[in-house]
């Protein structure tokens, strides 16, 4: 059996390309919730909303395949008050 590792997969036109192996997140995002909202990382996300404290959309640069996907988020507020807030769909 082989092994494929790659750092960055391209689709033809040499942009990022959603991976399309079953369970992989489709979208991700690494963000600031504190203050100013910031986007730290992500892929297949294109902004973030505040909506209040603790409220977000997510925008999304391509839609999902269809309605059925299942969002998981986490949230850390380290000593250093950065206010990580990440999440995966």
């Amino acid at each position: 059996m082989s092994t494929l590792k790659v750092d960055n997969l391209l689709n033809a036109a040499g942009n990022q390309s959603p991976i399309s192996v079953p369970g992989a997140a489709k979208a991700w995002v690494d963000f600031n919730g504190r203050g100013t909202v910031a986007i730290r990382d992500s892929f297949n996300v294109s902004s973030i909303t505040d909506n209040g404290t603790g409220d977000y959309t997510v925008n999304f640069s391509s839609n999902m395949p269809d309605t059925n996907y299942c969002v998981s988020g986490t949230v850390a507020d380290l000593a250093s008050g950065s206010g990580h807030r990440w999440l995966s769909i």
